[in-house]
């Protein structure tokens, strides 16, 4: 989530539909980095999780993993 554009102290979420390809998570850590992002979240599904873990962190990203029932907290949002 990042700060809405229009609201002053609202957050918004943009989701994209990325191909688990080294390319595309490459191609999507430097949106995330053009944005302003610094940390990313992931829901440790499986071994799903690894490619896009390790390559979003060297690419410079903070990352961090959490489970499905904290990645659906997350999910609601705040504010």
């Amino acid at each position: 989530m990042h700060p809405h554009p229009s609201r002053l102290g609202a957050r918004r979420a943009t989701v994209w539909t990325v191909g688990a390809r080294m390319g595309a998570v490459r191609a999507l850590s430097r949106r995330l980095r053009q944005d302003g992002i610094e940390i990313v979240t992931l829901e440790s599904t499986s071994d799903y999780w690894r490619i896009w873990f390790f390559l979003l962190e060297a690419c410079g990203l903070a990352v961090q993993l959490v489970s499905a029932s904290q990645a659906k907290t997350l999910g609601r949002g705040r504010g």
